[in-house]
């Protein structure tokens, strides 16, 4: 993989805008070009995919390219583990909801029974 230096870069997803890489990846800071359609100056290589899904993307010396290589980035993995994560919590909530609205019919039930 190229090493590519910290800087401002131009955004690979939105035209007139750069994206900061910080020497290992690319953060979510964006700001407008200053100028219209900025050189990427950047050579032909492998970098760090600007995009995030995945570990590298290809710059064919004008623009980024759709080959990729490598897994999905642990931020979208952990985003989809996140996901799961708050769904399960709902479920738990829903399950006990049920538990406890079954338990307090079965005492409303035998209850009036035992009298």
């Amino acid at each position: 993989m190229t090493q590519l230096a910290r800087g401002w870069y131009q955004d690979p997803d939105s035209q007139g805008a750069d994206r900061y890489f910080d020497g290992k990846r690319w953060t979510q800071l964006s700001r407008t070009s200053s100028v219209k359609n900025p050189p990427l100056l950047l050579v032909e290589g492998w970098y760090a995919d600007p995009r995030g899904k995945y570990a590298e993307r290809y710059f064919n010396g004008t623009s980024w390219t759709d080959q990729t290589r490598g897994a999905e980035s642990a931020a979208a993995t952990s985003l989809a583990v996140d996901e799961a994560v708050y769904e399960l919590r709902w479920i738990k909530r829903g399950v006990l909801a049920i538990f406890i609205l079954l338990l307090g019919m079965g005492l409303l039930v035998f209850g009036q029974g035992l009298q």
